[in-house]
């Protein structure tokens, strides 16, 4: 954040999940997620395994990298 900024008067917790918007309000960084039950940890797990998971053989094979499963 630069100095003088919109999002200046927010606390140093609250400025890591604002992007800046010049001449706009802050406006929540979408890639930031906010815990809200004790099982999301687990189904963040899931979704990103479901998303990476297919691209090791591919990724492997590209960078000749043996898999070890």
């Amino acid at each position: 954040m630069s100095p003088g900024s919109s999002t200046e008067s927010y606390p140093a917790f609250a400025r890591i999940g604002l992007r800046e918007n010049p001449g706009k309000k802050p406006q929540p960084d979408p890639t930031i997620r906010i815990e809200r039950d004790l099982n999301q940890a687990h189904q963040v797990e899931q979704e990103k395994r479901a998303i990476y998971e297919p691209c090791i053989p591919y990724l492997s094979a590209k960078y000749n990298i043996p898999l070890f499963i």
